[in-house]
Parts: C-alpha cells; sequence; structure tokens
C-alpha cells in the first residue's frame, strides 16, 4: 500500500509539473503570437502605405501624360499657324515680286 500510495503522490508530482510546463509553454506562445500580430500589422500598414503611395504616383504620372498631350496638340497648332503664315508670306513675296518685274 506505501508503494502505490509513494507511486500516486510521484505521479501527481509529475502531473503537476507537465502542468506548470505546459503553463509556462502557453504563455510563450501567446507572447510570440502577440509579437507575430504587431510584426503582421506593421507590414500591412507599410503596404498601405506603399499602395497609397504608388496611386498617387500614379495619378500624378496621368496628369503630367494629360498635360504633356495637352501641350503637345498646342505646339502642332502653333507649327501649323507658322507653316500656314510662312506659305501666305511667300505667296505674298511672289506677288510683290511679279509686282515688281511688271512695273520695272
Amino acid at each position: 500500500m506505501v508503494m502505490l500510495n509513494n507511486s500516486y503522490k510521484s505521479l501527481g508530482e509529475r502531473l503537476d509539473i507537465i502542468k506548470e510546463e505546459t503553463i509556462g509553454v502557453e504563455k510563450k506562445i501567446n507572447k510570440m503570437s502577440n509579437a507575430m500580430s504587431e510584426k503582421m500589422s506593421n507590414l500591412q500598414s507599410r503596404a498601405d502605405d506603399i499602395g497609397k503611395m504608388t496611386e498617387t504616383s500614379l495619378e500624378n504620372q496621368r496628369e503630367l501624360l494629360d498635360k504633356q498631350y495637352v501641350t503637345l496638340n498646342g505646339l502642332q497648332s502653333i507649327i501649323e499657324f507658322q507653316s500656314q503664315e510662312l506659305y501666305e508670306s511667300r505667296a505674298i513675296e511672289a506677288v510683290v515680286e511679279a509686282d515688281s518685274m511688271t512695273d520695272g
């Protein structure tokens, strides 16, 4: 009976040790889980920031392209106007030259 009592007592002590170890492991798991959650939250925050910056950059690039398009259209209009004016100027010069030859 003493032997059974000692075995039971020993088993109880071992179970207490296992309980304590289990509690320690649970605490470590909770700490690690909290640390990982914090890191994941920081990572998500950084990803969100990068996404916002990328969106802003793309919007700025679109605006720039739109302004470049308007500018190029304006330049094209100026070139066409200058070409027309040059053509008319040459036509006028030709008429003036022809008049001066007939007068002279």
